[in-house]
């Protein structure tokens, strides 16, 4: 008998799952800008002014600071003997890995890989990456409020057309039940240190507004007429979309969602379709220095004794 999750899939019918899902939102994405005049996409993505790009790009590497600030001050308050550079090489190779990974948490197992020789206790290490997503989504959570303000009669709407038991499959609403529980004891060790968690959530929000504010510069340039909640409200809404296991990196999932959202706020469709482009590139463009990183730190990861610093 083939061993099942919590939604009774085995793991090859998952993997085909996301392979059909990214076929399918990629799909959905190339019909939206079929539809749509290349022509002008082309003039708002050439009218941007280069220095626009450019502190956009910086904001996103902030972004990616901020980010490993908040997993290495968990790190620090658990006795993991790891340096702020080297987990910084961790998290890029990570955002790298999850380019070509299922979902956008794929790349955490390269983290993981790299962060247990440097940790005295191996649960300790793997639970350091659990807890630092879990503080990342939190923060994402306090944008949700924008969002319903923003979208909230489109989310009323779409909630009437449909139960939650509908629009969320039980597998995945078990799944995620039992996750609350698990997350519980893994983060026993940071409850007792609880300004561990305080500053890495300040951390984490620095690294959302770095990430917000290069979307609003880049709308800017697009001339979207949009303000800075505005583009929260949107991410918010996005970021749990691209949680959803179902498409490679949330290709597609996140450039479909945005179209559609940016649309409500008043933008045109190429205007929308040349921001959720142009920010996709340059949130990969962040990523290439983890290319170079990766192999390094995987050698590394499998030759150095537990507990040496790099």
């Amino acid at each position: 008998m083939t061993a099942t999750d919590d939604g009774g899939l085995t793991p090859q019918r998952r993997s085909w799952l996301r392979i059909g899902g990214t076929a399918a939102s990629l799909a959905l994405l190339a019909w939206m800008l079929s539809k749509q005049d290349w022509q002008e996409i082309r003039a708002y993505a050439s009218g941007i002014p280069p220095t626009y790009l450019l502190v956009a790009l910086g904001l996103v590497f902030a972004s990616h600071g901020w980010s490993t600030l908040r997993w290495w001050i968990l790190m620090h308050y658990q006795k993991i003997r790891a340096r702020f550079l080297l987990a910084f090489k961790l998290y890029s190779a990570g955002l790298f890995a999850s380019n070509f990974l299922p979902g956008t948490i794929g790349g955490d197992v390269i983290r993981i890989a790299g962060i247990l020789p440097h940790s005295p206790d191996p649960v300790v290490g793997i639970a350091s990456v659990v807890v630092d997503r879990a503080v990342g989504v939190t923060t994402m959570l306090f944008a949700l409020p924008l969002s319903l303000a923003t979208f909230g009669p489109l989310i009323g709407a779409l909630l009437q057309g449909g139960s939650a038991a509908a629009i969320l499959p039980a597998g995945i609403v078990r799944r995620f039940q039992s996750g609350l529980r698990r997350l519980a004891d893994v983060l026993r060790p940071w409850l007792s240190q609880p300004q561990s968690l305080l500053s890495a959530l300040l951390a984490s929000m620095c690294g959302v507004l770095s990430y917000v504010t290069c979307v609003w510069i880049v709308a800017g340039g697009l001339e979207i007429d949009v303000t800075l909640l505005d583009v929260a409200g949107v991410t918010g809404i996005t970021y749990f979309l691209s949680q959803i296991p179902i498409s490679i990196n949330a290709f597609g999932i996140r450039e479909a969602a945005m179209i559609a959202l940016y649309g409500q706020l008043g933008s045109t469709p190429e205007q929308a379709a040349a921001l959720a482009l142009i920010t996709r590139a340059l949130v990969m463009c962040s990523t290439i220095p983890g290319a170079f990183w990766l192999p390094g730190l995987m050698a590394a990861a499998r030759s150095r004794p537990a507990g040496e610093v790099l």
